[in-house]
């Protein structure tokens, strides 16, 4: 859900880019274009385009999270501080300058599990006698 939520936001960005490139074109009227900007979003497209890709990434990644709970194949502070981080984000979103200081639990919890996974699914050495 996360990477699904990732590429309509994804799209979303791109849809908005080329309709701000196309409605400010040169010799076009600028009440209008600016009209088209402001009311992009309206209606059914803009529910499907933008609204439920935010959504989408955060249940993904509170899902992620419980796995990784229940699996117990990461320390437990990863997935907690990945919950913290969801919670903080969704609740302070659109708060301004603020916002920066309430993501950094997120991105630690991203960046540390990526290190963590990538260490831990490296081939390990084996023995090549049998010991026992």
């Amino acid at each position: 859900l996360a990477a699904i939520g990732t590429f309509f936001n994804a799209v979303s960005q791109a849809v908005q880019g080329y309709a701000a490139w196309g409605a400010t074109a040169p010799g076009l009227e600028h009440r209008a274009s600016m009209q088209t900007l402001l009311h992009l979003e309206d209606g059914p497209a803009g529910v499907v385009v933008s609204y439920w890709s935010i959504p989408l990434f955060g249940i993904g990644l509170v899902l992620l999270s419980v796995g990784l709970l229940i699996s117990g194949s990461a320390p437990r502070w990863m997935p907690s501080l990945l919950l913290a981080g969801v919670a903080l984000g969704f609740t302070t979103a659109g708060l301004g300058p603020i916002v920066a200081l309430t993501q950094a639990p997120l991105v630690i919890a991203l960046i540390s599990l990526v290190v963590y996974k990538s260490f831990s699914l490296a081939s390990q050495p084996t023995t090549v006698h049998n010991d026992a």
